[in-house]
């Protein structure tokens, strides 16, 4: 049990190094945040780098802390079955391709939070660990899906922590989020599955 545990502090690593990244950005003050915000105008001017870095950025505290919880809920969730070189594959490219996502398809002009990301992971980690819990991931993954087609039908309330963030929430992020997830985490399930074949061989 013990050298188990111990397999899984890069993972414990590496979401805690993200959640410093995000708390120094928002301790970073305005000047900060706004210099990486995800901001249309900006990176059509050639700021990309915003794509990637606008999902560390945040409205305040709260916003930081909740998602840093929802970081540390996934990694919780698939703690024994999340390989960190997968979840630090994830940290990248889910947030890059929201941050691509919301630029090309979505009306969306300035974006901050790690919600979509969060989504993401979450989806990606959920199909690569079908093979060690089946069932419940499954089921997990398609309640999953389940919210986020739920968040883009008519007359759903993005308002709903506007008290709290100050901005309606970027539905078109999770969206983006989960979509590159599941392609992210399926391209790994299909190599897994090679590998098994060709060991077997």
């Amino acid at each position: 049990m013990i050298a188990q545990i111990r397999a899984r502090v890069p993972l414990l690593l590496l979401a805690a190094v993200t959640l410093v990244i995000f708390l120094l950005i928002e301790w970073g003050g305005d000047s900060v945040v706004a210099a990486l915000e995800f901001h249309r105008q900006a990176i059509s001017h050639g700021e990309i780098w915003r794509l990637l870095t606008g999902n560390f950025t945040h409205f305040g505290e709260y916003h930081t802390w909740m998602n840093g919880a929802g970081l540390a809920a996934l990694v919780g969730i698939l703690f024994w079955y999340l390989p960190a070189r997968w979840l630090a594959v994830g940290v990248v490219l889910v947030p890059i391709a929201v941050g691509v996502s919301l630029y090309w398809f979505a009306n969306v002009d300035f974006y901050r939070g790690f919600s979509g990301a969060n989504y993401g992971l979450l989806a990606m980690g959920l199909l690569l660990a079908l093979p060690q819990q089946h069932k419940l991931y499954t089921l997990a993954y398609c309640v999953l899906l389940g919210k986020i087609i739920y968040e883009q039908l008519p007359g759903y309330n993005v308002d709903y922590l506007q008290a709290e963030i100050g901005v309606p929430v970027a539905i078109e992020a999770h969206l983006a989020g989960f979509c590159s997830g599941t392609v992210i985490g399926a391209l790994g399930l299909l190599r897994q599955r090679r590998k098994r074949r060709a060991s077997d061989q």
